[in-house]
């Protein structure tokens, strides 16, 4: 068992034996963070944490996950058996679409949406332990935002967005070279 697996194992465990294993459906921030930074990953790297925390968002968000998009960019090669349908992006979520571009990024990144974002929308950039590095609340322009990312270290981290009008969030794996 990897490194990666083992640490993934012991986040999982940690999150199912404080919530479903004693009766409790619900998720704190924390727990979803952790969640969602498992469920994001390569499941071939990931090992089988990937598809528990999968399994526990299921119950929560509609989500779609490219795992060969998410395995190449972890360096590995994930065939399916059947072609899967082109997605913009490898999380998507009840009609809110964006994508990320570049993916892995240096020094800025576009936020692109595929549909018009009215209002005001908030942003959270989570690292992998779930803590929020930068919180901001933003504007889409021709639906597009453009942050930038030269105060990160090199490292994976979560994109997180929710319309505050429809309080719908859209959570993306962002990779910073």
């Amino acid at each position: 068992v990897s490194e990666q697996v083992e640490s993934n194992l012991k986040l999982i465990n940690d999150v199912y034996l404080n919530t479903l294993a004693i009766g409790i459906d619900t998720f704190t921030q924390a727990q979803l963070n952790v969640l969602y930074y498992l469920a994001l990953q390569c499941p071939l790297a990931g090992g089988t944490p990937v598809y528990r925390a999968r399994g526990m968002l299921a119950g929560i968000i509609d989500t779609i996950y490219d795992d060969t998009q998410l395995c190449s960019e972890a360096g590995y090669n994930y065939k399916k058996e059947r072609t899967p349908k082109p997605q913009p992006n490898i999380f998507a979520n009840t009609g809110q679409q964006y994508y990320l571009q570049p993916n892995p990024a240096k020094n800025l990144v576009t936020i692109r949406a595929l549909i018009d974002i009215e209002g005001e929308v908030q942003l959270q950039l989570l690292d992998y332990t779930g803590k929020v590095i930068q919180q901001d609340v933003i504007h889409f322009t021709e639906r597009k935002y453009t942050m930038p990312i030269t105060n990160l270290s090199t490292g994976v981290y979560l994109l997180r967005l929710r319309t505050i009008a429809t309080n719908k969030t859209f959570v993306q794996k962002l990779s910073i070279e």
